[in-house]
């Protein structure tokens, strides 16, 4: 069988509040579509960290610190690193949290340390605001907004699209011209909908969409992460 360039997209994990079945289902992907002699490239769409207590809302009283969340981030991240030690980021507002408040008082960047020393990340983990893959741009979905998010995103950037940021919705929207298609994928996202970082939601209608995008030889697939009556991944596709 002919070999594949395969692009695993991974929603938004805001660890340490992801879903506990998050690795085990990304993993079930990957050995199911990906092959030994296909060609892998792993993207994070963004917010692969929370920093609860770094929000411009008020944190949950009754949640931990944010030193006690950084902690466990960094626990919660190493099988990540293991099973993913080269993996491309996209600069989000949740990862970046820390930085746009360290602005906003004045304090500059030189105190501060890089996002991969910050989380022990391997030295072929690499953030950027935005990435091109097989004239495919992947960034992390901010400045859109609704179910078809993901094609706005695409419309502007005037080429295919991958995002993340918007749980509510997940899947592929294609649209044509006279001449020529283009398509826009959100890739919803990973997280714990019960966890009290996600308090502020319980009153919405549209509940996150969990799952994460793959793109096999240029064409993409939105993967949903089904859950059961306990919320727990059913343990298949």
């Amino acid at each position: 069988m002919q070999s594949m360039k395969c692009i695993l997209a991974i929603s938004d994990l805001q660890i340490p509040f992801e879903h506990q079945d998050a690795l085990s289902f990304v993993l079930h992907v990957k050995k199911t579509f990906v092959k030994k002699d296909d060609e892998l490239i792993v993207m994070n769409m963004g917010d692969e960290v929370d920093q609860h207590t770094l929000g411009k809302f008020a944190a949950n009283p009754d949640g931990r610190s944010g030193g006690d969340e950084l902690l466990l981030a960094r626990e919660l991240l190493r099988p990540w690193y293991k099973e993913f030690p080269k993996t491309k980021l996209c600069i989000s507002n949740h990862t970046w949290r820390i930085y746009k408040r360290a602005f906003n008082v004045g304090i500059p960047s030189h105190f501060l340390k890089n996002i991969r020393d910050v989380y022990e990340a391997p030295h072929d983990w690499e953030w950027r605001d935005r990435w091109i893959e097989d004239e495919i741009l992947f960034e992390h979905g901010e400045g859109v907004s609704g179910t078809d998010a993901a094609l706005k995103a695409a419309n502007q950037n005037r080429m295919n699209t991958v995002i993340g940021h918007q749980h509510s919705h997940g899947g592929v929207i294609h649209s044509g011209t006279f001449h020529n298609t283009i398509w826009g994928m959100n890739t919803g996202c990973l997280i714990d909908v019960d966890a009290y970082a996600f308090s502020y939601g319980k009153i919405f209608r549209k509940k996150p969409t969990l799952g994460c995008g793959l793109i096999l030889n240029g064409i993409p697939f939105f993967i949903p992460m089904i859950l059961n009556k306990n919320k727990r991944w059913v343990g298949y596709l």
